[in-house]
């Protein structure tokens, strides 16, 4: 069987940020895509997520903030995880349709804000954490909305809701445009 480490590296960087390990049945070709098996579990095709223990007792025990922080961390990065298993399920189709690609992509924006809260927490920078933490509790409370009331108009609605900031910049500039008689490459 071919051995492969797949590297995932943030687009634009040079450094990767995590690699894997594989062993594959056959060497890939054009349209091929990896499930990951784990052989302790066949059952299961993606990787198993530890769920980090909170004890009242433990707590009770902390005398530093540190302590208080590294718990902390350790139960976003779980929140993370699943956000980022959510994101990633496809179910039985290769591709999102636009409902699900709003689901899935409120998701993804979830994982990406809990990833950059984590980020500046561990560097210890709160004021700009505590500017990430309002848009994490409202993509949890849209995601929420959206499984308990699934339906293509609710979908419909957010997606013109959230596209209206963009049209109107747009119309701002197709008038600014109109309003000279030409482009100008920032336009463009």
């Amino acid at each position: 069987m071919p051995r492969v480490v797949i590297v995932v590296r943030e687009v634009g960087k040079l450094n990767p940020e995590y690699s894997l390990e594989f062993e594959l049945p056959e060497i890939p070709t054009i349209g091929s895509y990896i499930s990951i098996n784990r052989p302790d579990n066949p059952d299961h095709s993606v990787p198993e997520i530890d769920q980090v223990p909170v004890d009242s007792q433990v707590m009770a025990s902390f005398t530093k903030e540190s302590e208080f922080l590294s718990l902390a961390v350790s139960l976003m990065v779980e929140a993370a995880s699943y956000s980022c298993k959510a994101a990633g399920t496809l179910g039985a189709e290769t591709s999102w349709n636009r409902y699900f690609a709003a689901l899935g992509g409120t998701v993804v924006r979830q994982y990406k804000l809990l990833d950059a809260f984590l980020d500046q927490i561990c560097k210890y920078r709160d004021e700009t954490a505590v500017l990430v933490a309002r848009p994490i509790f409202e993509t949890t409370v849209n995601i929420r909305f959206f499984i308990k009331r699934f339906s293509k108009p609710l979908i419909d609605s957010y997606v013109e809701q959230s596209l209206r900031h963009e049209r109107k910049t747009r119309d701002n500039i197709q008038a600014n445009i109109a309003a000279r008689g030409i482009v100008l490459p920032i336009a463009a």
